[in-house]
């Protein structure tokens, strides 16, 4: 997925991010990302707001509605699309559920003790915590791969270099500055989200909106 289509979809899944992360998510280069971005403010369906210290970009409802229709559209267009697929992706959501929990449970701990706001956890047991669902990504590859929703490939291999990271440095578990595994994760869910058309969380509600 390119152009502005590519760069809603960085939106959505990196939730609120500068143009910085945006253009490193799109893989494109800095000035198409912005005229992308430019473009997808005129049309509304993209916003910059500011967050505190942070000035970075997010979608809007008109800009999720816009990417859920070419994500919809892709599956159907799929060479040999399987009539049931659309149920398959709200199934494959469904079962990820459950590892969703069990990451945002560790990670909320791991924030909280590193807060002081909750009794401190070690690195290697929230690390410990999260390799279960890591595990279970392999077979959500293979499910990719064979209904053939590539875009969907890779989450494996960049989570369980997060994993192996955080094993040196803790900064790994859950930065905002890097494919962390908290990002990683986060990242996984909402993509899958949209592909299967769930509704996904709102834009921040917090702060100044500002000019492109």
């Amino acid at each position: 997925m390119t152009g502005v289509l590519g760069v809603l979809h960085a939106l959505a899944v990196l939730r609120f991010a500068e143009v910085g992360r945006v253009v490193r998510r799109a893989e494109e280069p800095r000035q198409d990302v912005l005229a992308h971005l430019g473009l997808a403010a005129e049309e509304g369906w993209a916003e910059q707001l500011v967050l505190g210290d942070e000035r970075g970009w997010c979608l809007t409802p008109a800009g999720r509605s816009v990417l859920q229709g070419a994500l919809a559209a892709e599956l159907d267009a799929l060479p040999e699309q399987d009539p049931d697929l659309r149920a398959q992706v709200l199934d494959m959501e469904d079962a990820l559920r459950p590892c969703d929990a069990t990451v945002s449970s560790a990670l909320a701990r791991w924030r909280l003790g590193r807060l002081g706001a909750a009794p401190p956890v070690a690195p290697a047991e929230v690390l410990q915590e999260l390799s279960g669902p890591g595990a279970l990504l392999e077979a959500f590859e293979h499910w990719c791969r064979e209904v053939g929703i590539t875009r969907l490939l890779g989450y494996r291999a960049r989570f369980g270099a997060a994993l192996g990271r955080a094993a040196v440095d803790p900064a790994w578990i859950a930065a905002d500055d890097r494919d962390s595994c908290e990002q990683v994760w986060r990242e996984l869910v909402e993509d899958l989200r949209l592909t299967a058309g769930v509704p996904g969380p709102r834009p921040p509600s917090e702060g100044t909106a500002s000019e492109p």
